[in-house]
């Protein structure tokens, strides 16, 4: 037991200024990326909850609301149904591949928090406001 705290004392002494910057840098990452994430979650998730009324909005509306809604759809499903890890490489890595597209290490980054956290965000906007919206057929039986 005394090796293994010798050892650890050693490796702190050694690393630790290492270690420090590296938990900053997670942090970093993950509050501005978790930020950014937030703003897009809001406004995907309020996208989704906008009502169509067949009565009175004209066609294009309905449709361009009903493309946008599949779209918004495809982009939570994807992004909460794959792992942040298959995200990270395919993004840092698969985009210079497929598309050319060059992103930095930070960019990506902060690219692949903001995008991940968004469609989860987005998930509990679209949920929440689905169920304050749900209407209470017998308004006497909420009367205790």
């Amino acid at each position: 037991m005394q090796d293994f705290l010798t050892n650890c004392a050693n490796v702190l002494q050694k690393y630790g200024f290492s270690y420090l910057r590296g938990a900053g840098t997670t942090l970093l990452l993950a509050l501005v990326g978790t930020f950014f994430g937030c703003l897009i979650g809001f406004a995907v998730g309020a996208l989704q909850t906008i009502p169509i009324d067949k009565q009175r909005d004209p066609a294009w509306k309905r449709v361009l609301l009903r493309i946008l809604r599949v779209v918004l759809r495809c982009y939570v499903e994807l992004f909460r149904g794959t792992p942040m890890i298959v995200q990270a490489v395919f993004i840092y890595y698969g985009l210079l591949q497929v598309f050319g597209i060059k992103m930095g290490m930070w960019t990506a980054g902060f690219f692949i928090v903001s995008i991940n956290t968004g469609a989860y965000m987005a998930e509990t906007v679209r949920v929440f406001n689905c169920t304050v919206r749900i209407p209470v057929p017998q308004p006497k039986s909420r009367i205790l």
